[in-house]
């Protein structure tokens, strides 16, 4: 399982161009010059999020919305067979999922509806009050992200590593 979760806006067309099957080590480069792509790290505390968001899921779910927007609803891997019937998740070999452009304008609605006061308790992560501030920010940041992606018509890759 990877110890960070890094989390790019891309256009939708560069998801569409990874899973297309005429790619063969090409490479796709969405425009440097378009103002709303971002990047955003998050250290092993993804995982905890995963677990309170998704009320105690240890693992991906492509049917979960807050699973989606900590882990991405499918693998970039597409349909690779082997990893598939291996039952390997994208977290488990340091790999990438990611949410079109549609899901993440659900996941962005689902994230605002959220107070994350009220959903972030000691009891629940098993930690100090003095941590609280931190889950707090982290989810802010994520919220801030689908927003973003959201409001420009893009799409999330969640990568780990």
């Amino acid at each position: 399982m990877g110890v960070w979760a890094f989390y790019e806006t891309c256009s939708q067309a560069k998801i569409d161009f990874y899973l297309s099957e005429d790619e063969e080590g090409e490479e796709f480069e969405d425009p440097k010059d378009i103002p709303h792509f971002e990047y955003r790290e998050m250290y092993k505390l993804w995982y905890s999020l995963h677990i309170l968001l998704t009320n105690g899921l240890t693992e991906p779910c492509q049917d979960n919305l807050m699973s989606n927007a900590i882990a991405g609803q499918y693998h970039t891997c597409g349909d690779d067979e082997e990893l598939i019937a291996q039952k390997y998740w994208w977290w488990d070999f340091y790999g990438s999922g990611y949410n079109s452009n549609l899901r993440v304008k659900e996941i962005s609605q689902a994230l605002n509806a959220m107070d994350f006061n009220k959903i972030v308790v000691p009891e629940n992560l098993k930690i100090s009050n003095e941590q609280l501030p931190i889950y707090i920010k982290e989810l802010e940041i994520l919220r801030e992200l689908y927003q973003n992606a959201s409001d420009n018509n893009l799409a999330v890759i969640a990568s780990f590593g």
